[in-house]
């Protein structure tokens, strides 16, 4: 029973990506017309959830330019880190797995600065359209990482799963180079989600502020 119950629950992560997407875009769908037939003009649900799928676009695009680059410097890294299919099929695969997870990052970052303008009932949100705007801080700041990730490569030791892969050094050195490239990418745009975060808190104040003063 308890085995039963459990590929319940994992059979929606077992869907291919766009099964998963389609499901979770006629949810969305439902609870915006739903919220939007009783609030009428007052309802703001279709607006966050267009600004999610803007946001997790934007993390596909992010996403895809990061792994083409990363998988031009380093095929091996995506055929025996990702298991990603060598041949025909290695760039298929690169452009699925970096369009899914670019876009999952995306949907996060939009569901963390739509919380942080959420929050503190006392000060006043700030309209969606400016949410948007807070979204280059992460961009940048994942890109910035990316960028530093390449740089300090060199200097730093080498992870015990790129040493223990039956590569030349020239591979293996590459290989190194794109991991960190992608630790990076990660630190980066995590860092850049809690700037912009903290900055539309921080707007959000100001804006109670210049409301209060009128």
């Amino acid at each position: 029973m308890a085995e039963a119950i459990g590929r319940f629950i994992r059979m929606p992560w077992d869907w291919p990506f766009i099964t998963r997407l389609g499901v979770l875009l006629a949810v969305m769908a439902v609870a915006a017309a739903s919220d939007l037939a009783i609030k009428g003009c007052a309802s703001q649900r279709w607006r966050e959830y267009l600004l999610l799928i803007g946001f997790g676009c934007l993390g596909a695009v992010v996403g895809v330019g990061n792994d083409v680059v990363t998988a031009n410097l380093s095929p091996d890294y995506f055929v025996l880190g990702k298991d990603v299919r060598a041949g025909a099929d290695f760039w298929p695969g690169v452009l699925a797995i970096a369009t899914e997870a670019g876009f999952i990052a995306g949907v996060v970052l939009g569901g963390a600065l739509l919380l942080a303008n959420s929050m503190s009932k006392g000060c006043p949100p700030l309209p969606t359209g400016r949410i948007v705007r807070f979204a280059l801080l992460p961009v940048l700041a994942a890109a910035t990482g990316s960028i530093l990730g390449n740089v300090i490569s060199p200097a730093l030791p080498p992870i015990e799963g790129v040493v223990a892969t039956p590569l030349g050094s020239w591979q293996k050195s590459a290989m190194h180079q794109v991991r960190c490239m992608h630790i990076g990418l990660y630190i980066g745009a995590t860092s850049g989600t809690v700037l912009a975060a903290v900055s539309i808190g921080q707007s959000r104040v100001k804006l109670s502020r210049e409301q209060a003063n009128a």
